[in-house]
């Protein structure tokens, strides 16, 4: 796990990395702050697809156990019934 770089900016520009006051490298989360309070961080596209993969993976996993548990409700119909009712 990369380390947590902090920095502070007054006019700090995502398309300009120097407007930070320093060298932002590849890897490594940078904390934008304002005044002492943290607003917002600052990852590589790599480490944002790799968090984005895991938020869908745990979204799937969500879904598939609410429906696990919607199936086992009394009263539940099964698709086919629900097809035939529908004429489908």
């Amino acid at each position: 796990m990369a380390v947590m770089v902090r920095a502070a900016s007054k006019k700090a520009s995502p398309s300009k990395p120097e407007s930070f006051g320093m060298e932002i490298r590849p890897g490594e989360p940078v904390l934008v702050r304002h005044g002492r309070k943290a607003v917002a961080a600052v990852i590589s596209m790599e480490d944002y697809e790799v968090l984005r993969q895991a938020l869908r993976e745990e979204e799937d996993r969500l879904d598939a156990e609410a429906a696990r548990v919607a199936m086992q409700e009394p009263g539940s119909v099964p698709l086919d019934v629900v097809r035939k009712r529908l004429g489908l």
